[in-house]
């Protein structure tokens, strides 16, 4: 009999501490963390240079995209971007997040549309996804900026951290070209996401569901 309780004893334990930790997993899991950021301290970046995207009445249509790759793989939480309206248009633009298309932005995982810059001055604008899109760890995507309106002049301002990776360069539009940046440097801007439960969460799920299915067992065997 003291052989039994001992065990029950020890099946409870395990199983309070399966859930204890599955539990702050979970919690953890719930919080969005940053897979890209390219912002100095503070959100910082660049004021006085920048990539614009531009529409077709104002100069020819141009639109910009910026590539980056996740961190940790998760569903995308929010963006936050470096924009400011230009004097003499408008400051609608729409963005989206797209796979990659070797090289250059291929199909759209989410759109966010008439997104207003800030004007006079830049700022940083924050954008929340709607349908959260699964971005997967080491898999390259692209941020992709487009004017909303044919009188769009957006300025995305550069980051202060070095950053110079590929880019690309639309127009006309559906027509991406890729370049790699020499001297200048990329737009800056963050990305966060909602971290999706690691395989060890699932498999301590598991292991606790089954400890609990052991312990009731044993105790309708003790009756």
């Amino acid at each position: 009999m003291k052989s039994r309780k001992r065990s029950s004893l020890y099946l409870f334990v395990l199983l309070t501490a399966t859930t204890l930790i599955f539990a702050s997993r979970a919690q953890l899991a719930q919080q969005p963390v940053f897979v890209y950021n390219s912002f100095g301290p503070g959100n910082s970046y660049i004021t006085y240079a920048d990539w614009g995207v531009i529409g077709a009445s104002a100069g020819g249509f141009v639109g910009h995209a910026e590539l980056f790759v996740p961190s940790v793989s998760g569903n995308l939480y929010s963006l936050q971007v470096a924009v400011g309206q230009r004097s003499g248009g408008t400051g609608l633009v729409n963005f989206s997040v797209a796979a990659d298309n070797g090289g250059t932005p291929g199909v759209k995982l989410e759109n966010f549309s008439n997104v207003l810059a800030p004007s006079p001055a830049s700022g940083v604008v924050t954008i929340n996804s709607i349908t959260a899109p699964l971005l997967q760890a080491g898999v390259t995507y692209w941020l992709c900026a487009e004017p909303a309106q044919s009188t769009t002049t957006v300025a995305w301002c550069v980051n202060n951290q070095g950053y110079k990776n590929d880019y690309a360069q639309e127009g006309p539009p559906g027509q991406w070209t890729s370049g790699h940046i020499l001297f200048e440097s990329n737009g800056a801007f963050d990305v966060s996401v909602v971290a999706v439960p690691e395989p060890s969460s699932i498999g301590l799920t598991i292991l606790g569901v089954g400890s609990f299915s052991l312990l009731r067992f044993r105790r309708q065997n003790s009756r």
